[in-house]
């Protein structure tokens, strides 16, 4: 939209950007990310999954999956993930799935430039755990989420 104004520098392109909608957990709200991809593919939906690989080894025990899960990992290190993050995003535009859930890293060294790129990417639909419950910053939070 060009009649679009920003609330902050940096927040007008979504860098990054996948054609799917993608939510980033940051924070304690990583821990979720299992069970957010278990109701997403109770929902009919097909999942991205954005992780790393001890993330994605767990979430392939998933029973549930018949195909609908697809898990992008960046492997072990932060490095890894500030090398790969944007042919792995332009993969996600390959499959197509209906949602992407991005697991939040360190914000220490190299992680403070890389969770930029994933807010941007993204568009600040960030997930984080408050009170117990699940809240998205600058969004709401899709149903199957809160199952």
């Amino acid at each position: 939209d060009s009649n679009y104004k920003p609330k902050a520098p940096g927040m007008k392109y979504r860098h990054y950007a996948p054609k799917s909608a993608m939510y980033l957990l940051e924070g304690e709200a990583a821990s979720c990310l299992p069970q957010c991809v278990e109701n997403a593919l109770n929902a009919g939906k097909r999942v991205g999954v954005l992780c790393s690989k001890s993330t994605a080894q767990a979430l392939a025990q998933n029973d549930n999956a018949s195909g609908n899960l697809l898990v992008a990992s960046w492997g072990e290190s932060l490095e890894e993930l500030a090398a790969n993050l944007f042919y792995l995003l332009r993969d996600f535009d390959r499959t197509m799935p209906d949602v992407i859930f991005a697991e939040g890293v360190s914000e220490s060294g190299i992680g403070l430039a890389v969770m930029n790129r994933m807010r941007k990417a993204a568009g600040y639909q960030i997930v984080t755990l408050d009170d117990n419950e699940l809240t998205v910053k600058n969004g709401e939070i899709p149903f199957f989420m809160l199952k």
